[in-house]
């Protein structure tokens, strides 16, 4: 009885840390949204608008890493600034990889611009699915790049 007492207090204990390191959590949040992205065409000097971003996550597989499948939450279109969120919301955010397209040779086309990367592709890593990640690409028609974002 003893030892049934004592399992049932250090569960209760260890469910009621979770909660509360779950509630700590929820107070540092520093952006309504998990993931943001922000576009800047950097051979205009401009914000890029109107771009298609869809966010995906890869599946779990036994075959090893990068091996999963790519599975779509959500696409948006990039804002007069150039910025997209609300991909997912905190309860669906989950460590795993995930990967962020962005249509770039549909945004060149509406302006006649000859572009060589028809899409661009960034996959990612979270880890700390607590924390809010800026996936920010810098776009040209012959170039682009990414870091990790405030």
């Amino acid at each position: 009885m003893f030892i049934f007492s004592l399992c049932s207090l250090i569960l209760i204990h260890q469910v009621k840390t979770e909660t509360e390191m779950l509630s700590t959590a929820a107070v540092r949040r520093t952006h309504p949204d998990p993931i943001s992205t922000h576009i800047l065409d950097t051979s205009l000097g401009v914000p890029a608008s109107n771009v298609e971003v869809a966010l995906f996550r890869m599946g779990r597989s036994t075959a090893g890493p990068g091996s999963g499948d790519w599975m779509k939450i959500n696409s948006k279109m990039t804002n007069e600034d150039g910025r997209a969120s609300a991909f997912l919301s905190w309860e669906n955010f989950h460590p795993g990889t995930y990967k962020m397209f962005f249509n770039t040779g549909e945004y060149f086309n509406k302006s006649n611009t000859t572009s060589f990367y028809p899409f661009a592709e960034v996959v990612f890593e979270i880890r700390d699915s607590t924390a809010h990640y800026h996936i920010p690409l810098l776009l040209s028609p012959y170039s682009y790049s990414t870091y990790r974002g405030s």
